[in-house]
Parts: structure tokens; sequence; C-alpha cells
């Protein structure tokens, strides 16, 4: 799917939260310059996307192997949901977005350097492929639900830096499968 630059004359800035949501066909975006605004929920329950691709010179976004982050790399905005297998972040990123990683069912590892500060709300909110984690040791903040509904995971190490805690940010059954 291409997103028009303009549409009834008018540029095409914003791509609201949910305006894609359940779109269990789409497997590719383009976004085209004129957008400003997107969140990880706008392509929320997308689980058929591959890929978010980006116009070449984009002021605000980036695409690096169909994944969207802001345009100096520092902030994950969008993983899309089918894309599986172990990812490990840019050395760039200080800030996983808002619900950037929710739903991403074929995601099984995640590691990321020690340059990730804060992983926002819902960032990997029902990832329930995901067996692991590594987190930043310089990690601070924790949003709420971060981690919560991700069913294969049952394990994850708390770095000491950590001073902010959101509320079900690790909401799960994290035992071992094995534990009597």
């Amino acid at each position: 799917l291409k997103i028009p630059e303009k549409l009834g004359g008018y540029p095409v800035k914003t791509l609201s939260t949910y305006v894609f949501k359940n779109c269990t066909k789409l497997t590719h975006i383009y976004l085209p310059e004129s957008v400003t605004s997107v969140t990880g929920q706008t392509f929320a329950e997308c689980r058929s996307l591959t890929a978010i691709e980006v116009a070449p010179d984009h002021q605000s976004y980036v695409s690096e192997n169909g994944i969207l982050y802001n345009n100096d790399k520092t902030t994950i905005i969008a993983y899309p949901n089918a894309i599986g297998g172990d990812f490990t972040m840019p050395e760039t990123v200080i800030t996983v977005g808002g619900y950037a990683f929710s739903g991403a069912y074929n995601l099984t590892e995640v590691k990321m350097h020690n340059t990730v500060s804060s992983i926002s709300e819902g960032a990997f909110l029902n990832c329930d492929g995901l067996k692991s984690i590594k987190l930043s040791d310089c990690l601070k903040v924790l949003g709420k639900k971060a981690l919560a509904s991700c069913s294969s995971l049952r394990e994850i190490h708390l770095p000491a830096s950590l001073s902010i805690i959101g509320d079900d940010a690790v909401l799960g059954d994290l035992s071992s499968k094995d534990d009597k």
C-alpha cells in the first residue's frame, strides 16, 4: 500500500492510532514525505505486515529492513508484526517507542545495546513468540505493560539501573514450565 502525498488536495500528515488496525492482508506500506506522525499502534494487529518503507529523503523517518525508526534512529517507532526470528537493535537506539513491537508474534529474541535507556508503554505487549530479551544494563524506564502478555517469555533480568517501572510492566507468567 502506498500512502498518497495528498488526498482531496490536502497533504496526508498523520496516520492516526489504529488507522490500519486488523488489516490482516496488509504486507507492505510506503510512507511519503508528507507523513510526519505515525505511532506503533498505527499498524496494530496487521499480522501479515513485513515492511514499512519511507520516501528516500524523508525528514522524520527512516526504514531499515522494513522497521520504522525516527530519522536519526534513536527511537524504534514500529516493528512489523510478521517479521520473525531474532532482532538486535542498532547501537543508535535510545528509546523503544510505545507499542513498537506490540503483537510481533514471530519475534523470538531481542538484544539491545547499553544505549537503550527507555522502553515505552506496551512496547512488547503480546509478543507471543518472544522467548528471550536482553535488556540494556543502562535501562532507566520500563513503561506500563512494556513486556506484558509475552506468553513464551520465561525469564527476564531487570537491571539495577531501573528507576521507573510502570504498572503491569511484566504482566504474565514468567515461571518455568518445569517448576514443581
